[in-house]
């Protein structure tokens, strides 16, 4: 039976565990979106840059190969494509080795705890946080480019002053907190 292990990698290779990189290691194949598979540049197999479900579960159904690795950014629990991957590759071994998630990483960077924050993704989705701001202390709220788009609806709903930490490009050298 086909291997294939499903591997968060955190933010950046850096950020990547031991696990994961033995995994990758130990791989014939290696899948992932572009940015995600350069971080293995020494890798000796294929290499697909191949992230979407139907087009992993495709190349290795049709692969002569036995073990894989795909890559997931971030921690595989955590909005990840890992749900969706699974389900894709039932029929297979499937190992799952979680990453670094960027709400660890970052709440690590700000020296504070998380265990009180609600956690919100609006990256690719809608999500009310003005509701969520509302009724926790804390919100953690993953964007994708829609920083200002959700400031403006914090400020419209009388959220002016708020204190809030943003961080871009986590875990690479152009990081910013």
């Amino acid at each position: 039976m086909k291997k294939v292990n499903i591997i968060g990698i955190g933010m950046s290779f850096d950020t990547v565990t031991r696990e994961g990189i033995r995994a990758v290691e130990s791989s014939e194949v290696l899948l992932g979106a572009a940015r995600m598979t350069a971080a293995f540049p020494d890798f000796k197999g294929e290499i697909y840059n191949e992230y979407l479900s139907d087009a992993v579960k495709k190349i290795i159904s049709e692969s002569e190969h036995e073990t894989f690795s795909v890559l997931v950014s971030g921690d595989t629990g955590f909005y990840s494509a890992c749900e969706k991957l699974c389900a894709a590759l039932s029929e297979y071994e499937v190992s799952v080795i979680p990453g670094i998630s960027s709400l660890n990483y970052f709440f690590a960077k700000l020296k504070t705890s998380w265990q009180d924050a609600a956690l919100l993704s609006c990256h690719g989705r809608d999500g009310n946080i003005v509701e969520t701001v509302r009724r926790n202390k804390k919100t953690f709220v993953l964007t994708g480019g829609n920083i200002p788009k959700l400031g403006e609806k914090l400020c419209d709903a009388g959220f002016s002053v708020l204190k809030a930490y943003v961080g871009e490009n986590l875990g690479t050298a152009e990081e910013r907190i």
